[in-house]
């Protein structure tokens, strides 16, 4: 199997357009990215006061049309939210966020329903979008943020080839993370 990201068509890949990128499969998860068909379950995952507090752009409370709205965008296709399901299921159990800078990097983010914390499927979904993003945009840097006492999250990225910079993140009480292969 070709392990690279794929896109629709050229032009796609030329543009960086992550949200029409096609990633393949995993043993135990299917990873695409999401659209606003998907809000419903985009909602499910993120009705948890734990993700609200966590990721800042989530609000604590919102609906169904804003979830539509926060899947659909008006960045100019330089986010794009990844969702996580389970294969067996078909359950949607997490997302992971990419945003492309202006500049050369790809921040990513990643958040899933307590359910299933401790169990292997944020480390495979990451790893398996974090590898594809490295060889198919091989001039962007992969960076992440992330909180120390997040141990969970700070041993997943350092898993995952990411390294602390010592330096403040964007969001408060985050470090700056660098993916070093």
């Amino acid at each position: 199997m070709n392990r690279v990201l794929e896109f629709a068509d050229e032009s796609d890949a030329a543009e960086n357009r992550l949200d029409r990128c096609v990633l393949p499969d995993t043993e135990r998860l299917a990873i695409r990215a999401l659209t606003a068909d998907d809000a419903a379950e985009f909602l499910r995952v993120c009705d948890d006061p734990l993700i609200a507090e966590t990721i800042p752009f989530i609000p604590k409370m919102f609906d169904l049309e804003e979830a539509r709205s926060m899947l659909v965008g008006a960045d100019g296709h330089k986010d794009c939210f990844f969702g996580v399901w389970l294969r067996v299921t078909t359950k949607l159990i997490g997302v992971v966020g990419t945003h492309l800078s202006a500049g050369r990097d790809v921040e990513v983010g990643y958040w899933f329903h307590p359910e299933f914390h401790g169990q292997g499927y944020a480390s495979e979904a990451v790893g398996t979008i974090v590898e594809r993003l490295n060889t198919s945009l091989p001039r962007r840097q992969i960076v992440a943020q992330c909180r120390p006492e997040n141990t969970p999250s700070w041993r997943l990225l350092e898993k995952l080839g990411f390294k602390d910079q010592g330096s403040e993140g964007a969001r408060d009480g985050r470090h700056f993370l660098i993916r070093q292969i």
